[in-house]
């Protein structure tokens, strides 16, 4: 499970944070990250501590983070659950078998201070956090709402524009965004759409071509240019969509167990995640489709899931309901 960095905000909280609070944070991370493009004859694994030896430097060790170790063997095939139960001299030796037989195999190591990241193909382009935050408010600003959770290994932001939707009572919803990266090759920047619930924090990820901009990190092309043409683009696209989640409250739904059990079939829910949504469709029963989307993302706010598992349902709410708009089945997968 990946940890969430201590005392830092999460994706539970209100959307009462501002971007300059999380531009602090990430300049703060900033400040001992630097990268090192080399090649595998320059690097060895030192047999007693299994830190990375880098020959240009003097041999000088760097301390390789969980992460980084399994990027490296994964690089030279070495399979990494065999390294991770090897003594550190087997492990050493291994390692560095195979980096003397690939010399030349190009490499970004991802640092921060002396401790390596992530060990990454030569062809890595890196959109760092604190560049990707900076391009967000120049289109935004440094005012707009918005929640976040930092790990060692990616960013997640939930950030609420202008548009506001009237449900019932004290039910609003907001449109907003949902910005997701990795600085250490897990996964690729991704931008969606979002309608967030007042009344019970939910934010529903929309899903969709015309909901999201995805971009691995590859080639170098007007990164900050198009990132910020998705995030205009998606500012409106995401508001149209309040309404369409107001209008699954007309959608009839058979009983909660036996919908519940086709969810988990057809979206291949962990065990904790079913368990996550029937405790949140307890706290607001109903019989239509809304308590239903609701109940999903809800549980993305469970304190018993990772941000993984939290994320993941909120992207099966928004698939719920963007197939449910396209008239199709509301719990299709494809």
């Amino acid at each position: 499970m990946i940890q969430v960095l201590e005392q830092l905000p999460s994706l539970r909280d209100k959307p009462n944070g501002r971007l300059e609070e999380l531009q602090d944070l990430l300049a703060d991370q900033a400040r001992e990250n630097h990268d090192i493009r080399t090649s595998a004859d320059n690097l060895i694994v030192d047999e007693s501590s299994g830190a990375l030896l880098l020959r240009s430097l003097d041999f000088k060790p760097f301390k390789m983070r969980p992460l980084a170790l399994s990027q490296l063997a994964n690089r030279l095939s070495v399979p990494y659950g065999y390294i991770e139960r090897c003594p550190a001299e087997l492990a050493a030796e291994n390692l560095n078998h195979w980096l003397r037989k690939e010399p030349d195999r190009k490499v970004m190591l991802r640092c921060r201070g002396d401790e390596v990241r992530a060990v990454l193909s030569a062809r890595y382009y890196p959109i760092d956090n604190i560049d990707l935050i900076r391009w967000v408010s120049e289109v935004f600003g440094r005012d707009f709402p918005l929640r976040f959770e930092v790990t060692e290994e990616s960013l997640d932001v939930q950030l609420l524009t202008e548009a506001r939707h009237h449900v019932d009572r004290d039910d609003w919803l907001d449109s907003g965004l949902s910005i997701h990266n990795s600085e250490v090759g897990l996964r690729a920047l991704e931008v969606r759409g979002m309608v967030y619930r007042q009344v019970c924090l939910n934010g529903l990820i929309l899903y969709g071509k015309q909901q999201g901009y995805r971009r691995r990190h590859i080639g170098t092309s007007s990164v900050a240019a198009r990132i910020q043409e998705a995030l205009n683009s998606l500012k409106v696209e995401s508001g149209k969509h309040m309404q369409e989640f107001d209008a699954t409250r007309r959608v009839r739904m058979p009983a909660f167990d036996q919908v519940m059990a086709e969810i988990d079939k057809r979206y291949e829910l962990s065990e904790q995640q079913v368990e996550a949504i029937f405790a949140a469709y307890r706290m607001e029963p109903g019989d239509t489709l809304y308590h239903t989307i609701n109940a999903v993302t809800r549980a993305g706010n469970a304190e018993s899931l990772d941000l993984d598992s939290r994320r993941s349902l909120q992207q099966v709410g928004g698939r719920m309901l963007s197939l449910a708009d396209e008239g199709r089945s509301w719990i299709d997968r494809n």
